[in-house]
């Protein structure tokens, strides 16, 4: 591997740029709905685990299944416009957003099965969730290497920054 690699042409940097942001803003939106999963979570753990308490999370969860095969959707739809460059990292984000969906439907299962008093093992969640780390430490390591390939600079980073704000600010996704 060489140990400078050539610039990229200009119009492929900004594909690339824009192919970013769009995955960036699918992250994102997921990731504010997963929130919300995890603040239900927290407030059940420390509850006297009522059945009112796993009916709310239940409904969270239930929302992050709605939320995870949106995000899939989504960035299944940035698929073309990813340039050649970014295939790799597309791929692999991919995989963790597909992998989510897995895990938030088996979690789903696990509280069911919680709720009837069974043993949620059966579920399997704990695997799923370990996939999902497990792609998604190689999807970030896919997206530094992109990083890299284009050349991005703190006026970049920026204005995707600010983007993925605004669009946070401005587009409703709620999952309901």
């Amino acid at each position: 591997m060489p140990f400078f690699r050539k610039s990229l042409p200009a119009e492929e940097r900004e594909a690339a740029l824009r192919y970013y942001e769009g995955s960036l803003k699918v992250s994102a939106f997921h990731e504010k709905e997963a929130d919300t999963y995890n603040e239900e979570l927290i407030r059940f753990q420390n509850s006297p685990q009522e059945a009112a308490d796993l009916a709310a999370l239940s409904a969270a969860a239930e929302r992050l299944i709605i939320a995870s095969e949106e995000a899939l959707r989504r960035h299944a739809s940035l698929e073309s416009e990813a340039p050649p460059v970014a295939a790799a990292d597309f791929s692999s984000w991919h995989s963790v957003f597909d992998r989510t969906v897995k895990w938030s439907k088996a979690n789903r299962e696990a509280l069911r099965l919680v709720s009837l008093g069974q043993d949620a093992s059966s579920a399997n969640a704990p695997s799923y969730l370990n996939l999902v780390s497990y792609f998604q430490r190689i999807a970030e390591g896919k997206s530094r290497d992109l990083l890299k390939r284009m050349q991005i600079t703190q006026d970049d980073y920026a204005r995707v920054s600010s983007a993925v704000k605004i669009a946070l600010g401005e587009e409703d996704w709620s999952p309901v």
